[in-house]
């Protein structure tokens, strides 16, 4: 399996898990804004770092190796 099909596999996992009806977005992507000061939903964060520590090891792979993010556009 390639680094994109797992890092596509952890984010639909993660977006499954906090699935809720789709809603369509307010504005647009344009106007959305994910950095190093963006506000972070600790419970998300916290299994978001599980799944990627899970598969790194399966994969025997790096921190370097992989990189994970993810923009609610609900909230």
């Amino acid at each position: 399996m390639t680094l994109s099909a797992l890092s596509a596999v952890s984010l639909c996992l993660v977006a499954c898990a906090f699935a809720s009806a789709a809603e369509p977005a307010t504005r647009p992507l344009s106007d959305y804004v994910l950095d190093y000061d963006t506000k972070l939903d600790p419970s998300l964060q916290s299994k978001l770092e599980s799944i990627d520590t899970a598969l790194r090891e399966q994969f025997s792979m790096t921190t370097e190796q992989t990189a994970v993010g993810v923009l609610d556009l609900k909230t």
